[in-house]
């Protein structure tokens, strides 16, 4: 471990005895990770086996984090704040329009079937019989199969 970094379980025996004099919020780009104030020292908190600075995406998940460990203060450090802003949100107008379309689909398929059990009750014929359509697959069988 780096002397300049501490990890979880001491951090919270220190939170628990109360030596931690204050916490900061460090913005990293557009993640954030915690530095302490410990007697003279200043620590990053880092992950348990690679001693890499931990890092969150969103303020309010480092928040909890430290709530959970018994800090209710600390400061805000956002000098380095870089937020990605390649990113965008899925443009709501297109997934509305979408799905209205997918609605409208389904509608006129539904009607599309209904109209189709309705002309097949009507017809008195009654369609094209089994054997027919299964004696005309035979013969298609057949003949792929000789080619």
């Amino acid at each position: 471990m780096n002397n300049d970094t501490i990890e979880h379980p001491v951090l919270k025996q220190l939170a628990d005895a109360g030596t931690i004099q204050h916490a900061t919020a460090v913005a990293l780009g557009e993640n954030w990770s915690l530095m302490f104030k410990i007697g003279k020292a200043e620590k990053v908190l880092s992950t348990i086996n690679g001693g890499q600075p931990r890092v969150w995406r969103h303020l309010d998940s480092l928040v909890r984090y430290l709530s959970s460990i018994g800090i209710v203060h600390f400061g805000v450090d956002a000098g380095h704040y870089a937020p990605d802003n390649t990113r965008k949100r899925p443009d709501k107008a297109a997934v509305l329009k979408q799905a209205h379309e997918a609605a409208a689909h389904n509608k006129w398929f539904r009607q599309e079937v209904k109209k189709a059990i309705a002309t097949a009750d009507a017809d008195p014929d009654g369609g094209i019989p089994w054997e027919e359509v299964r004696g005309d697959m035979e013969r298609w069988i057949k003949d792929l199969e000789s080619h």
